[in-house]
């Protein structure tokens, strides 16, 4: 069974950006060896899975290095979704032509 801890998070935005970015954070513990970070667009949640002897000390000193890298693509990701959002369904044409 992996240990998890499921938190929300809101980081202030960069000068020039508009709002602040939150997402939900969840950790698990398993058995790997290095510490991981995945980003799930639907539901906006970062994922991070560390190793399960590492100190969680050292799991949040890894997040206040990387919480630039996670605010850039999470903003990155909802602009794509936003984009797509107002770009509408493809028409058969448009699909077939993307296929290709």
């Amino acid at each position: 069974m992996t240990g998890q801890k499921d938190s929300s998070k809101t980081v202030p935005s960069e000068a020039g950006a508009s709002g602040d970015i939150s997402y939900s954070l969840r950790i698990e513990r398993r058995n790997v060896k290095n510490i991981n970070i995945y980003l799930r667009p639907p539901y906006e949640e970062v994922l991070v899975t560390a190793p399960r002897r590492l100190s969680q000390g050292r799991i949040n000193a890894f997040l206040q290095e990387k919480e630039d890298w996670i605010c850039r693509n999470l903003r990155r990701l909802r602009e794509e979704k936003q984009k797509n959002r107002l770009a509408g369904p493809m028409s058969r044409e448009e699909r077939k032509a993307y296929e290709e």
